[in-house]
């Protein structure tokens, strides 16, 4: 199950776009029912909450514990920062 922010926000995003209840970690996104058009909801939904990855990387790295690892190794800084609301 999903344990660090990153995670639980990776699992809430890829269950609402699936349809489905619960995702682990190591879940693969495509045996769930992922594909391409889902993929693009799926980044746009992320980068609204501050994570920033490309539909070629879900495509590379299938899980959400591959894909916080490719993006922690490519843009260490990346998971430090959270996405605050804009101020009005």
């Amino acid at each position: 199950p999903p344990h660090t922010l990153h995670e639980k926000t990776l699992a809430q995003i890829w269950s609402e776009v699936l349809g489905i209840e619960q995702v682990g970690i190591h879940d693969n996104f495509f045996e769930l029912g992922g594909d391409s058009i889902r993929s693009i909801q799926v980044v746009a939904k992320a980068q609204e909450r501050g994570l920033k990855f490309s539909v070629a990387q879900v495509f590379q790295h299938q899980t959400i514990y591959k894909l916080l690892t490719a993006i922690s190794l490519n843009q260490p800084n990346i998971l430090l920062t959270e996405k605050t609301a804009t101020f009005s």
